[in-house]
């Protein structure tokens, strides 16, 4: 535990600064707002990068504009936002499933980070 009180910011001394990755999921609210919920955002993609990840500009753009995005957010709309994940049962995450899709298309078509693409 004493080794995340820094992370997050905790107990550090005057002008300390907590790690970058400890924002990375309160970035413009979330992504679990109904407003931009199933779909990958420029906040998202600026997020991933507090975790020292950044995503090829080509992919960025085809996410945010292109037939990528699309294909993404239709997977993303199938995976319960009602849930935790940690709290999923193993179905939702399974080879073949929306999520593992989506993995996929990101690490396996597009080289991405596994980073960015467990979190997005």
């Amino acid at each position: 535990m004493g080794d995340l009180r820094p992370y997050f910011g905790i107990g550090l001394p005057p002008g300390g600064a907590p790690f970058t990755g400890s924002r990375f999921e309160h970035r413009a609210g979330g992504g679990d707002r109904q407003e931009v919920a199933d779909r990958i955002t420029a906040e998202d993609l600026v997020a991933v990068q507090t975790l020292w990840v950044t995503v090829p500009a080509p992919v960025s753009l085809d996410i945010l504009e292109g037939p990528l995005g699309a294909q993404l957010s239709g997977l993303l709309h199938a995976i319960p936002r009602d849930i935790d994940m940690i709290d999923a049962d193993a179905v939702v995450v399974a080879d073949g499933s929306p999520a593992d899709q989506a993995w996929s298309v990101l690490c396996e078509q597009y080289g991405v980070n596994w980073v960015f693409a467990s979190i997005s």
